[in-house]
């Protein structure tokens, strides 16, 4: 950020306890810097042409400006609405009975379940992955399946392609106290 107003940009970015503890800072602003106070005499266009010049060094290409067309600001406007949605940002939240949240070396991921008689009957499963996997298809696949260890590894094995991510949510299964979460 070349010269954001900090004291709104902390209002606005909320991330979880576990994701500022991990990164061993006490809030927002504490990771955070305006450029400008770097560099008194930077600004926005001076950097967008500073970052083409080493795009073209480093990638030994010339680097050039596309124009947008209208079909581009129509998908612009689609994207828009998808990201600007909150069933895209937020999720639906269900009612949930367990609900554990664990950095991970590829991300954050809080997995959220409601529980009846020992059956998963809603799940959330909300992640800051850049590694895309499925984990859309793996909340529809816990849903309705028994909170046992054994099962919710065999839908992670069958869902997850990621070898990492798949192991890494084996272990969070475990801190699930799965011998006390049958709730009527």
């Amino acid at each position: 950020m070349v010269d954001v107003e900090l004291e709104k940009l902390v209002r606005y970015l909320t991330p979880t306890k576990v994701k500022i503890t991990s990164k061993g800072i006490d809030s927002v602003k504490g990771r955070v810097v305006n450029l400008k106070e770097c560099n008194n005499s930077l600004t926005i266009e001076s950097l967008k042409k500073q970052l083409m010049l080493t795009f073209e060094k480093n990638y030994q290409s010339k680097s050039r400006v596309t124009l947008l067309t209208p079909q581009d600001y129509h998908l612009i406007g689609i994207y828009k609405d998808k990201y600007d949605s909150n069933e895209w940002n937020i999720n639906e939240s269900p009612k949930c009975d367990i609900s554990h949240e664990r950095k991970f070396s590829w991300g954050l991921i809080e997995i959220s379940m409601s529980i009846k008689n020992g059956i998963i009957v809603n799940c959330a499963i909300n992640t800051d992955s850049i590694i895309v996997d499925n984990f859309q298809h793996l909340q529809t696949h816990l849903m309705g399946s028994k909170l046992v260890d054994l099962q919710l590894n065999s839908i992670i094995d069958k869902v997850i392609k990621n070898k990492t991510i798949r192991n890494d949510l084996k272990l969070l299964v475990k801190d699930f106290n799965l011998s006390n979460t049958d709730t009527e």
